[in-house]
């Protein structure tokens, strides 16, 4: 067997989707194991799950992971529907395909409610069980392992204080669980494992679900890969705890796995958020980057929850520029600042200094950042650290680095000879036309456009408008035309987006419902128009509905010949205007969950 390995981190709109799949080189390139860490937001799930059937993957997962119990890392499992042998999560509740109840020693972090995502989640988990799949165990935060003395403290049972190891089949490469529920094992009889205890008792404040996150080091050879959910980062523990730090003790101290070696790709914790990736606490305790030297850094983005943060930013900045060699930093899953942005001079000094490529980030003319077409990031390892050339598969960019590539997968709109065909490089949608133009593709455009001036409508005068920089990062030709025009109707913006699908489709022929297109080589549309078309077939959810009902498969709906999302549709709630009076980052939040 000669091995190759794919860490894929998939655009779910938000929040985190893994997939790591392990290949057999000799054999043709068949998937050997697989693991699956997060599935993003719910929608973002549906997207997950479309990708993955792109991959050519069938059989079920090796391994589910879920990192902690938040709804933009596990909300998308319940979607995504996929099969697993095993599940690796930090339990608390109680399935009745599980005769023993798996119990955290420092419990969920969720508090005194169950969001439904999580009711969802269990059921789901408790359905795979009883067709077979089963839990595998984190022996350290078993409360099992954990003996509670007179005074409060809580003692653990020194031969369970060890990392969960996971070999990824026979390929040599294994995946370790260095921190999980607030314990980072060192192998002792030490409490003091128990980071968030200790802390908590310290501070008197609830554990938050980020602060149980599970951390796991991929390992193989020379290269490495750490990824860690949203593991809290927090010095001086003001929002949460500071898992961080211990965790960089177990890995680079005496004996760690990483000690005198520096990290290849780190997946930053928490989105890079302000409480993440902490800086030097003094002139004798460095922060994480400068510990860890990680040769490339993967940030998966949520522009609705702010991240990745100016701090965090500023952070990699300094990083960078104090090394010789430059990493290479990219990101994935919708990231867009305007130009008035405190994000936004960081993120171009980055792909100034060339250390984000620009197939992964663009700046444009009036300033503003994005990396909207990025659809995945996919690093490559190959057995020997070779990198043939006749492995290279179709992707828009690569990254080489020494041993590995990251690969900037993009997503476009191109043709198909009987359908319209909406397609990313793993993940394809397809629009059939029930009947015509004017009774299909038109009503979505139609919803989208009174979205649009509700947005526009409700941002006023305010600064930041969130409707309106929503438009200007999804529908960047229709967001031009707001910005020339600010009386623009509702009917304008139809009339612009049929004009992009005109221009890019024809109808195949007069009885037949289906469009195609030309060559990908023969293409009037603008980049910003080409963007805009794309998201309003493919990210609109009317368009999305629509898709729903002509291909019932799709999401499991009744087949509705003609479709109007106002009159046939029961599942249709005309969206709100985002409220005037709340913060900008509520109404931000509000605005883009009406999509």
């Amino acid at each position: 067997m000669t091995p190759l390995i794919e860490i894929h981190h998939v655009d779910v709109k938000g929040g985190d989707g893994t997939v790591i799949l392990v290949k057999d080189q000799d054999a043709a390139g068949a998937v050997v194991f697989s693991v699956l860490i997060d599935a993003g937001v719910a929608r973002g799930g549906l997207r997950l799950k479309q990708y993955v059937a792109g991959l050519g993957l069938t059989n079920p997962f090796d391994v589910l992971i879920a990192s902690h119990y938040h709804d933009d890392h596990m909300a998308g499992i319940v979607p995504c529907d996929f099969n697993f042998k095993q599940l690796v999560d930090i339990g608390g509740y109680t399935s009745t395909a599980e005769p023993t109840r798996f119990d955290p020693v420092n419990g969920t972090g969720l508090g005194n409610s169950t969001p439904t995502y999580i009711g969802l989640y269990r059921r789901y988990v408790a359905g795979r069980m009883a067709g077979g799949s089963t839990r595998l165990p984190i022996p350290f935060l078993d409360k099992a392992n954990w003996t509670a003395t007179e005074s409060g403290a809580l003692l653990p049972n020194a031969v369970k204080m060890t990392p969960l190891e996971i070999p990824l089949g026979a390929s040599g490469i294994t995946l370790r669980c260095y921190c999980a529920g607030g314990v980072v094992p060192i192998g002792t009889a030490d409490a003091a494992q128990n980071v968030a205890k200790v802390q908590k008792d310290g501070k008197g404040r609830a554990l938050d679900p980020n602060d149980l996150s599970l951390a796991w080091l991929l390992q193989w050879g020379d290269f490495s890969y750490l990824t860690s959910g949203d593991l809290s980062g927090d010095p001086d523990k003001t929002a949460y705890y500071f898992l961080e730090k211990a965790l960089l003790d177990a890995l680079t101290g005496t004996g760690g796995p990483l000690a005198g070696k520096t990290l290849t790709v780190l997946k930053a914790p928490h989105h890079g958020s302000e409480r993440s990736t902490y800086d030097k606490i003094d002139d004798t305790t460095p922060g994480f980057l400068a510990r860890l030297q990680p040769d490339a850094i993967i940030v998966s983005c949520n522009t609705s929850k702010q991240v990745p943060h100016p701090a965090f930013l500023q952070r990699v900045t300094d990083h960078c520029a104090g090394r010789a060699k430059k990493p290479a930093v990219l990101f994935v899953s919708d990231m867009y600042y305007a130009p008035s942005s405190d994000r936004t001079p960081l993120v171009a000094g980055l792909a100034a200094a060339g250390v984000t490529p620009a197939e992964n980030v663009v700046t444009e003319a009036d300033g503003s950042v994005q990396n909207l077409a990025t659809s995945a990031l996919v690093v490559k390892r190959y057995a020997g650290g070779a990198l043939p050339a006749e492995a290279q598969p179709a992707a828009d960019a690569t990254v080489f680095r020494d041993g590995y590539r990251i690969q900037i997968l993009t997503g476009r709109v191109t043709k198909d000879s009987k359908e319209v065909v909406a397609r990313g490089v793993n993940y394809v949608w397809k629009f059939a036309i029930p009947a015509s133009f004017a009774t299909s593709i038109r009503l979505g455009f139609q919803a989208l456009a009174a979205d649009m001036i509700k947005w526009r409508t409700a941002d006023g005068t305010a600064d930041p408008a969130p409707g309106l920089d929503y438009i200007r990062a999804c529908y960047p030709a229709i967001g031009l035309l707001l910005g020339a025009d600010p009386t623009t109707t509702a009917a304008a913006i139809i009339t612009q987006l049929q004009g992009y699908f005109d221009a890019q489709y024809t109808l195949a022929s007069p009885t037949a419902p289906n469009y195609s297109v030309g060559s990908d080589s023969d293409r009037s549309l603008t980049m910003d128009e080409r963007e805009t078309l794309y998201n309003a077939l493919v990210r609109n959810r009317y368009q999305f509905l629509l898709n729903s009902r002509v291909n019932p498969n799709f999401m499991r709906l009744a087949s509705v010949a003609e479709w109007n999302p106002v009159t046939a549709d029961p599942h249709y709630v005309p969206p709100p205007p985002p409220p005037q009076g709340t913060t900008s980052r509520k109404r931000k939040a509000l605005a883009i969950s009406n999509l």
